[in-house]
This record gives structure tokens, C-alpha cells and sequence, in this order.
């Protein structure tokens, strides 16, 4: 027994899937019979790794269960009572050579096209093996194959036929232990096993499986064998392998139903669906005995980060939230960035920090977050932020990732960083209607100080009109009838933007668009963030209106002089904000 991968966790998932999907019951069976291959904690692995990617079943060695006990060391007397009936009836023989004879023999005949010749010991009478095997001499039980292939139906590949019959094989081994083909089938009769779901390197053995059902009288179960997952090179994707170790997930926080539906999807087909994002009651809905034919090739990490991003941004949106989760896979993440901020902003190393030598937090940030114990407190406020994380942030992207733009929703924004962000940003093209602005330092264009006292009227105007509305008013539908309907605002960007050729609609398009790059800069002093309307009712009125009012005395600063500097700020070692990505959308 050993440690669960990438690909016995897709064995696994495909079995439970079908078991519940039938109404039936999953069952966890320890398989320990080669006690040489035993790993010391891997039962212990086995069941927290299972558990962690939420696959419970209903019937296991810890949870017990009518067809105990389920773990195949404790199950010898009825594997010797099996193997017994075999020799009794002929179907069987002892064989009392030593191990090394057998395997010696087994390797000589390994390449050969033609069927070894047989077991010395197959002619021992059987009153002779029964007197031998009463006196304590060691042997293994075989099995007497059938002198012909053996064809077995399989879901996935249909019918298979191996070309030379199956050689005579062990079914319990000197040490009383059962090989894994015995004790299979065994437990699959004895457990009323159903299905089988296995991957496709046991479709070959599987003739043996079926000679024994057909010996002891069985029905067999259906089989269905699934895909080998392979590397890139098409070599068996191994299991020591960079990420196919179940423990490489975990501790890289990846969310269990994410790797679930990473795992399901590959060699498995959910039939027509919209979203190839599934979770794991949709995969139950949906399973289907659908699976590919073949290897299927593995690229790590392949779609997984996509999945990763999916189901964490559906936990964001689960209501009621599941707290556990979202603490374990979320908060704790962002717990972690927000100290790694800290303390590379105290080291003296950037030009971002307050007055303390530390980024400053908004008096929302600072009443949910403890600096003491570095928690979160308030998990409504930061979910919050990561809602409008995850909103906007690359499907690559750690969800709980904390980018410049969202910086500036827990901290507040230094003014050195303010005015960077207003000399290298693109906004002068928005506002002027131009593109005259360079992609670097903007201050000394030609045109920059009448942009910017166009930033600071614009901002004051803006400003006036949130005014109005009060604290208790203050949500997303309010705050977005002033920014879009502002008579003075849009009658200032008009002037500028407006030209002969523009029909009305483009004319307002215009001015959506630089009205919305105005506030965006004011607001998070970046080209890319949540819709500005979001961004204030999470910042609150009071945070708001005072970086417009900051952003404006920046502008209006920067219109007297373009080349204008914070006190004390240096622009070389002043961290650069994101460079834009291209005009900015309609808030």
C-alpha cells in the first residue's frame, strides 16, 4: 500500500462517482497483501487524503460495514478457505518449490512467444500434496489456467483477447498471504461488488480475473478500464512525479474540488456541457460510463489553475459562505500577504510606506484586521475585497493574491505613489481625446499640465456631487447616478473630447470612459480595478471622498507644475504602478 496520486485519485473519484450516481455505496478497501511494499503512515495518508478531497465512503476499515473487515490482512481465512476449495476440486495445485525456483523459472520463459513449460510440481498426486502441506512444508497455492485465451467483455475497450493463454498462476504465496489477483476477486464476490473502475495497465490481467470467477462458480462484475496517464514523453506519468503526489496539492492550497474536476476531466467526458467547471454533486449528476480510449497525456499543471481559480471564486459566492473553507483556502493566504506587505514595506527597501515606516491601513482595513495577532477579525469586509479580487484577477492568478489595484483597498495610497501613477499612466490620452502621452514619464508633455488641471476640475466636480449623498445612502446603485449624470462634469469633458465627426453616442462613450479613468486613478491609483462603483461603497463615504479630494490637490499641483514632487520622494526608487492595458471599461 502506498501513498495516493494523481491517478489512483481519478480511480477513486470515477468509483465513487458511479456510486453514487446508482444510489449505491462506495467502499474502501485496504489492499496490504504484499507486505514488502507496505509504506508505515500510508493508511493514515490514505484516509486523509481521501477525506481532504472530500471522497467519504460509506463502508471502509474504519467505518466498518456488513462485508468486513476491510482490510485484506485481516481477510487470510477466507482467502485460504477459497484457495483450498480450488485444490479440492482440481482447479488448483500446491507447488512446494522455493520462490527463486518459480521466479527463475517465470523470467526464463518471459520473452518467449510460445506458453513455459509446466509447473514441476503439477503432477504431484493429490494425496501426496495434502501429506506434504499437513506436515508444514511451504508452498503456494497456483491456479490451473485454461488451455485457451480467455476473451472478457470490458465497458471501455470491448472485447479482449489475449493471443496465447494465461500461464498457471499463484494465488497464495508461501507467506499465506493472497496475491493481488486472488484477493480481488475474492473480495469482489464476497463485498457484492458491481463495477469495476480500474486503470487500463489491468485490462491485460483481467482474463485471469475472469477464469477465477468462472472457477469458483461467480458472477463478475462489469469492468471498465480507464486510460493510463502519461507525461508529455508518453512514458506512465510517475508517481514521485513534480505535482502527481497527493501531498504536492495540499500544500500548495489548492482547493480539493479543483483538482476533483482536474482528475475527473482527464479521459472522462461529462457529455455536452457549457462550463467544464464541474463540482463534485454536477460530476455525480452528469457521470456517465463515458471514457476515452487510450493514454491520456498529462501536462502538469495543465488546466488546474483554472479549476483552482473557478471553484475558489464559486466558494467566494456561496451563500451562506462556508467559513471553514473559505478561512482554509482564502483568508489564510491573504492573512499571509498582508504580513509579507508589511514587512516589505517596513524594510526600507520601497517608497510606498506612511509616516510609521509602514503602509498606512483605511479605517475599515485597520478595525478588521489585527495587527497583533495578524487576523483577520471581520471576514465580511476582506471577503469583500477578495470577491473583488477574484472578479478581476487572471484565471492564473492566486485568488488571494493582493495585485497594486487592491493594495490601495486595504492600505491607503501614498502620495509619492499617487503621483507617479499620474505621470505613467496613460490617462492623458483619455482625458485630452490624444495620443500625443509617451507609455513612460508623461510630465513633461506639452499638453500635460492642461490634462491635469482637467483630472483636478473633473475630480472637485465629482466630488461635489458625492457629496450629496449621505451615509446611509451610500451603495453601489446611489453612488453611480452622479459619476454618469453629472450635468457640469460631462458639459467640462465634453469641451475636451468632443469632436465634429462624433456622433452623440461616441461622444458620450468618451466621456464614460475618461470619467471612470479619472476616479479609477483617484481611487486605486492604477489603470486596471473593479468598477469604481464597487470600489466605493467597500472604501466607505468618508475614505472615498477624501482620496478624490487628495487627487485633485495632487492634479491641480501637478497642473502648476508638471514636474512637481512629494517632499522627500524619489522617483528612481518609487515602486511603478501597472502600466496601463489599453482604454478603460464603463463602470
Amino acid at each position: 500500500m502506498r501513498y495516493l496520486h494523481l491517478g489512483s485519485l481519478r480511480t477513486a473519484l470515477y468509483n465513487y462517482l458511479l456510486a453514487k450516481a446508482t444510489s449505491g455505496q462506495f467502499l474502501l478497501r485496504l489492499e496490504d497483501t504484499d507486505q514488502s511494499r507496505l509504506v508505515a503512515d500510508a493508511e493514515r495518508r490514505l484516509y486523509d487524503d481521501l477525506r481532504w478531497a472530500g471522497l467519504t465512503w460509506d463502508e471502509g476499515p474504519d467505518v466498518g460495514g456488513p462485508y468486513g473487515p476491510y482490510k485484506q490482512s485481516e481477510r487470510l481465512s477466507l482467502y485460504d478457505e477459497h484457495s483450498e476449495r480450488l485444490v479440492e476440486e482440481g482447479k488448483a495445485y500446491r507447488c512446494f518449490c522455493p520462490p527463486d525456483e518459480l521466479a527463475a523459472h517465470k523470467l526464463a520463459h518471459k520473452d518467449h512467444n510460445s506458453p513455459p513449460p509446466p509447473n514441476p510440481c503439477i503432477h504431484i498426486s493429490a494425496d501426496e500434496s495434502a501429506e506434504r502441506a499437513a506436515k508444514g512444508e511451504r508452498h503456494c497455492v497456483v491456479f490451473r489456467a485454461s488451455p485457451e485465451p480467455t476473451e472478457i467483455q470490458d465497458l471501455v475497450y470491448g472485447s479482449f483477447k489475449r493471443k496465447l493463454p494465461e500461464n498457471d498462476f499463484i494465488l497464495r504465496k508461501t507467506d499465506g498471504f493472497p496475491t493481488y489477483h486472488f484477493a480481488n476477486v475474492v473480495d469482489d464476490h464476497a463485498m457484492k461488488i458491481t463495477h469495476v473502475i480500474r486503470g487500463a495497465e489491468w485490462l491485460v490481467s483481467t482474463p485471469k480475473h475472469v477464469e477465477l470467477y468462472k472457477a469458483l462458480q461467480w458472477e463478475p462484475p462489469a469492468f471498465a478500464h480507464v486510460g493510463l496517464l502519461v507525461d508529455p514523453k508518453r512514458q506512465k506519468l510517475s508517481k514521485r512525479a513534480l505535482g502527481a503526489d497527493l501531498s504536492s496539492y495540499r500544500q500548495g492550497n489548492i482547493i480539493p474540488a479543483a483538482l476533483l474536476n482536474f482528475a475527473a476531466l482527464l479521459g472522462w467526458s461529462p457529455g455536452a456541457v457549457e462550463d467544464e467547471v464541474l463540482t463534485l454533486e454536477d460530476m455525480i449528476q452528469k457521470f456517465r460510463l463515458r471514457f476515452t480510449k487510450g493514454d491520456v497525456m498529462v501536462k502538469l499543471p495543465g488546466k488546474l489553475p483554472h479549476f483552482d481559480f473557478a471553484h475558489k471564486r464559486y466558494l467566494l459566492e456561496r451563500d451562506p459562505p462556508n467559513v471553514p473553507l473559505l478561512r482554509q483556502y482564502l483568508v489564510t493566504d491573504l492573512e499571509r500577504g498582508i504580513d509579507e506587505y508589511v514587512s516589505q514595506q517596513q524594510s526600507g527597501d520601497h517608497q510606498t510606506t506612511g509616516k510609521d515606516g509602514g503602509p498606512q491601513m483605511t479605517a475599515r482595513s485597520a478595525a478588521a484586521y489585527s495587527t497583533e495577532t495578524k487576523k483577520i477579525v471581520d471576514l465580511d469586509f476582506f471577503l469583500d475585497i477578495l470577491r473583488l479580487n477574484a472578479a478581476k484577477l487572471k484565471r492564473s492568478q492566486p485568488t488571494a493574491e493582493i495585485p497594486a489595484h487592491f493594495r490601495h483597498l486595504i492600505w491607503e495610497i501614498p502620495e509619492p505613489y499617487l503621483v507617479r501613477s499620474l505621470h505613467r499612466r496613460r490617462l492623458l490620452d483619455t482625458v485630452l481625446g490624444t495620443k500625443a502621452a509617451a507609455k513612460g514619464d508623461t510630465s513633461d508633455h506639452p499638453l500635460a499640465a492642461r490634462g491635469y488641471a482637467l483630472i483636478s476640475r473633473a475630480l472637485e466636480l465629482a466630488g461635489q456631487w458625492l457629496q450629496k449623498i449621505p451615509q446611509e445612502a451610500w451603495t453601489e446603485s446611489e453612488i453611480y447616478v452622479p459619476l454618469s449624470a453629472g450635468t457640469e462634469l460631462r458639459t467640462l469633458l465634453a469641451a475636451q473630447l468632443e469632436q465634429p465627426e462624433d456622433s452623440p453616442e461616441t461622444t458620450s462613450k468618451k466621456i464614460e470612459i475618461a470619467s471612470s479613468e479619472i476616479m479609477r486613478w483617484a481611487l486605486v491609483a492604477s489603470d486596471s480595478a473593479p468598477p469604481n462603483k464597487l470600489v466605493m461603497e467597500l472604501l466607505g463615504r468618508e475614505e472615498s471622498l477624501k482620496r478624490i479630494s487628495t487627487a485633485a490637490r495632487v492634479a491641480r499641483k501637478a497642473a502648476e507644475d508638471p514636474g512637481w514632487q512629494p517632499e522627500g520622494f524619489d522617483w528612481v526608487e518609487a515602486e511603478a504602478p501597472a502600466q496601463a492595458r489599453g482604454q478603460g471599461k464603463r463602470d
